[in-house]
């Protein structure tokens, strides 16, 4: 078992976060404090942090370089996260936070495909050429 820590009405804010966003994984024995358990809501989940970890989609910081010859021209950037079907999209809008909990479904999930801006499928080419 694992503690989430969660954002409720009293820490959303508009714009920043979204009530159920995890703010924190903590293991089973965690004590909280007072003021803790006032500003998040506190859940158990049955998922470990280890299994936890692995939803967080990974991330990369990519480059596109006008030329392959030394200049002081600045690449352009980009950074793109995994999707669970294991393609690369643009991250134009970066959540606070990378996981969600959603307590009607109960389950957990990343943040990344709450903002529209967030869907546009990023070339396996260049994501690919990253890796060398």
């Amino acid at each position: 078992m694992t503690k989430l820590a969660l954002i409720n009405n009293i820490t959303y804010r508009k714009d920043i976060n979204e009530v159920g966003d995890i703010v924190g994984i903590y293991p089973d024995s965690h004590a909280f404090s007072d003021h803790e358990k006032e500003v998040f809501e506190i859940i158990d989940v049955p998922e470990t942090k280890t299994v936890l970890d692995i939803i967080v989609p990974e991330t990369k910081n990519l480059t596109k370089s006008a030329t392959i010859e030394w200049t002081d021209v600045e690449p352009d950037r980009k950074m793109v996260w995994k999707d669970t079907d294991g393609e690369y999209k643009d991250i134009v809008v970066q959540p606070k936070y990378p996981l969600m909990y959603n307590a009607d479904k109960k389950e957990i999930k990343e943040t990344y495909s709450r903002y529209a801006e967030n869907l546009t499928v990023q070339s396996i080419a260049s994501v690919e050429a990253t890796k060398e």
